[in-house]
C-alpha cells in the first residue's frame, strides 16, 4: 500500500503561516532575501540563513534603515523580527530541524553541511511568508513572423 502525504490547500497554508512563530517566519523569508537570485527548488546553506538573520536583527536593534539590494522581483516588503537574538546557534539549528521534520525543508545532506532545499510545500510557505506578489499580468503575444 502506498501512503501519500496530504497536500494543504492555499487557505490551509495561509492559516498555518499566520500562526508561525517569528523565528520560523524569519527563517523562511530569509530564503528569499538572503539569496535573491535563488531559483525555486534551490537551497541555501544554514550558515547563510543564520548570518543573514543576525545582520537583520542588528539593523533592527540599531534602528538602521534596512535596504536590500537587489530587492527580489515580485516581493512585497517583509519586516524581519529580532527573534534570532533570543536563540543560540544550537536552538536555531533545532528550529531548522523542526522545519525539516514537518516537511517544509528536505533532509540534511548526510555527507556534511549542504544547502537546505525547501520541499514543494515549503516553497509555497516561503511564498506566503515572504510576500510573493501574485502576478495578474498576461504575457503579450509575439507578432507573427513575416517570413512564415
Amino acid at each position: 500500500m502506498i501512503v501519500t502525504e496530504a497536500v494543504p490547500t492555499d487557505e490551509q497554508l495561509r492559516e498555518y503561516a499566520a500562526e508561525l512563530d517569528p523565528l520560523y517566519r524569519d527563517i523562511l523569508a530569509a530564503y528569499v532575501f538572503a539569496e535573491p537570485n535563488r531559483q525555486r527548488g534551490g537551497g541555501v546553506f544554514e550558515s547563510t540563513l543564520r548570518n543573514f538573520l543576525q545582520n537583520m536583527a542588528f539593523a533592527v536593534r540599531a534602528n538602521l534603515p534596512v535596504v536590500l539590494r537587489p530587492w527580489p522581483v515580485g516581493r512585497s516588503p517583509y519586516k524581519f523580527s529580532r527573534a534570532i537574538d533570543e536563540y543560540t546557534d544550537e536552538e536555531f539549528s533545532a528550529a531548522v530541524d523542526r522545519l525539516i521534520e514537518h516537511g517544509f525543508i528536505g533532509p540534511r545532506d548526510p555527507n556534511g553541511p549542504g544547502p537546505l532545499i525547501p520541499t514543494p510545500v515549503g516553497e509555497r510557505l516561503i511564498d506566503l511568508v515572504a510576500g510573493k506578489a501574485e502576478s495578474s499580468k498576461e504575457l503579450p503575444d509575439l507578432p507573427k513572423p513575416m517570413w512564415r
